[in-house]
């Protein structure tokens, strides 16, 4: 009896010793890619499943007009990282205005992957255009050079990098075209296997085409919900191969990942409304701790009169998205402090 006692506690010392040393291993503290059977810093890392609804709410209470990407763009980063053994890495671009959201949504998922988003070490935002430079080959070389090592340092620690191209249509084509190896069906590229990692562009490209489209659905009475996607990816296609870029040899324009259909998904960035622009500032107000004036029908009303909106003839979709909304809120609070400040001295 005593014996048994005794090979009981001693089996409760031993639980209680490998839990409580357990608890400081390195990587609890630091972040790292595999850690035993926990991991606090990626998702799935150990094969758990997945589901594309949890990406898809915190899309869906971020991310304003943009119906056709919510749902396709959760489906294919939970798909991708279900699988156990992916054929190549996930390549999707976002094509759209500016302030519609591209940025915002890569973020989102960079959050959703990592715990610490866009600040671990195996997230990475590249952006397009060579800037300060001298030699424009030479730079262009080490432009090529520095994402290259990047990517190649991140995923030797990690497989399950995220890289974000920002600025696709600044990026040179030729840099662009670099990343094929990353992108194709290989499982070992210059020593490491990228086909755990995501690839995230971001493009202005089609974003003219993708205005007129919703225009043309919006005065036919057609909600922005209904638009079929793969008319759109259609259009973004065509769009992003033709001369639309602004620099010559840029951006998608005669890039092989296009014409080697390596990017695998194209998602169209809608041009906002004036209810999308309404929800931008509520959002914003709130960030600020203005409740009040976020329900305030007279307040939006200032701000949103401050916001561009295209075409002329028909003003529905805002020029710059959400963009300029941060800048006319907060003169605009400035304005209501500086109001209330003055009723506090008359008032004293």
């Amino acid at each position: 009896m005593i014996l048994q006692n005794l090979i009981i506690v001693s089996f409760i010392i031993t639980f209680a010793y490998a839990g409580f040393f357990d608890s400081f291993r390195p990587c609890h503290y630091y972040e790292t890619c595999e850690c035993g059977t926990s991991q606090p810093w990626i998702r799935n890392p150990h094969g758990e499943s997945v589901d594309a609804k949890a990406l898809e709410e915190k899309l869906e209470a971020k991310l304003y007009g943009q119906p056709l990407v919510i749902e396709e763009l959760s489906n294919a980063i939970a798909n991708h990282i279900n699988k156990k053994n992916p054929s190549k890495a996930l390549s999707i671009a976002l094509h759209g205005l500016a302030g519609t959201g591209k940025s915002y949504t890569s973020k989102i998922v960079a959050d959703f992957l990592y715990q610490k988003g866009l600040n671990s070490q195996y997230a990475h935002l590249f952006l397009g255009g060579i800037r300060n430079c001298g030699e424009y080959q030479d730079c262009l070389r080490n432009h090529q050079s520095d994402i290259h090592s990047t990517i190649l340092a991140t995923l030797k620690k990690c497989h399950r990098g995220l890289f974000i191209i920002d600025e696709v249509d600044d990026m040179p084509t030729e840099v662009l075209n670099s990343l094929m190896s990353f992108l194709d069906e290989q499982d070992n590229v210059f020593g490491v296997d990228p086909r755990k990692s995501i690839f995230i562009f971001l493009s202005n490209s089609g974003s003219n085409e993708i205005a007129n489209k919703t225009l043309e659905y919006y005065n036919k009475g057609i909600p922005r919900h209904q638009i079929p996607a793969s008319e759109m990816e259609k259009i973004i296609r065509n769009a992003a191969c033709a001369k639309t870029v602004k620099k010559e040899n840029s951006g998608f324009e005669k890039c092989k990942l296009l014409t080697r259909n390596l990017i695998q998904f194209h998602l169209p960035f809608l041009p906002l409304q004036h209810e999308h622009i309404n929800l931008c500032i509520k959002t914003y107000l709130r960030t600020k701790n203005e409740h009040y004036l976020a329900t305030s029908h007279h307040f939006l009303e200032k701000a949103t009169e401050q916001i561009e909106f295209t075409p002329k003839e028909n003003p529905v979709f805002s020029t710059y998205g959400c963009r300029p909304v941060e800048k006319i809120v907060d003169r605009l609070l400035n304005v209501e402090h500086k109001k209330k400040s003055g009723t506090t001295k008359n008032e004293l």
